[in-house]
């Protein structure tokens, strides 16, 4: 019997590349290395250790085109863009914390959940693909940054929206989502905003 492909994408993993240091993530297909992707948005002691480059890798899965991009990044549209025409969907493996900003305490609800979530659901649309965010659970503590982590990750699938979410912070369970890339060629046809794109690009308005 042919097992289905198994593929795993690892972040955040601080990698050597040519005399510096990148904050990557990795992706692997039964067992093989697929692709390596760096973080664009360095932050905390990510700045002082860690470089980047350009390079925005597609994997491929079962007919489905993947792309990687890590936490941070998420603030950073033109990091998405890259992806428009190229991949059904962006993994974003994630270390996003509760937060202690003082706008955050002002709120009864989690103001930095709501804030990936909504940036999430406007990355899959603006960009015609599906985004699947994965966020870490637990305690991380270093001399530069101390946080509890929240949980929260989601699935975004258009048309639907977001059609996926965990609050579990438990580090034992394994989610599993079941996503149907036949409703996204269904936004495409109808809402071709990937399209749309790169003709406003080709006319150099930006």
């Amino acid at each position: 019997m042919k097992l289905p492909n198994t593929a795993i994408v690892f972040g955040s993993l601080i990698l050597p590349k040519i005399n510096e240091f990148h904050n990557a993530s990795l992706a692997y297909l039964n067992g093989n290395e697929l692709a390596s992707y760096s973080k664009k948005a360095l932050i905390y002691n990510e700045n002082y250790v860690c470089s980047s480059d350009n390079e925005y890798p597609i994997f491929e899965v079962d007919g489905i085109k993947v792309g990687i991009t890590i936490c941070w990044d998420l603030i950073l549209p033109e990091v998405y863009r890259q992806y428009v025409s190229k991949a059904d969907l962006v993994i974003i493996p994630s270390l996003w914390g509760i937060g202690g900003n003082k706008l955050q305490a002002k709120y009864p609800f989690s103001l930095e959940k709501k804030y990936y979530r909504e940036v999430c659901i406007a990355r899959a649309y603006e960009n015609a693909y599906s985004v699947l965010f994965v966020n870490s659970v637990g305690k991380y503590e270093s001399p530069f940054y101390a946080d509890r982590m929240m949980g929260g990750s989601l699935a975004v699938m258009p048309p639907h929206g977001e059609v996926y979410f965990t609050n579990s912070k438990k580090s034992n369970e394994l989610h599993v989502v079941d996503l149907d890339f036949s409703e996204l060629k269904k936004f495409r046809e109808s809402y071709a905003t990937d399209k749309d794109f790169d003709y406003y690009r080709s006319k150099k308005l930006f």
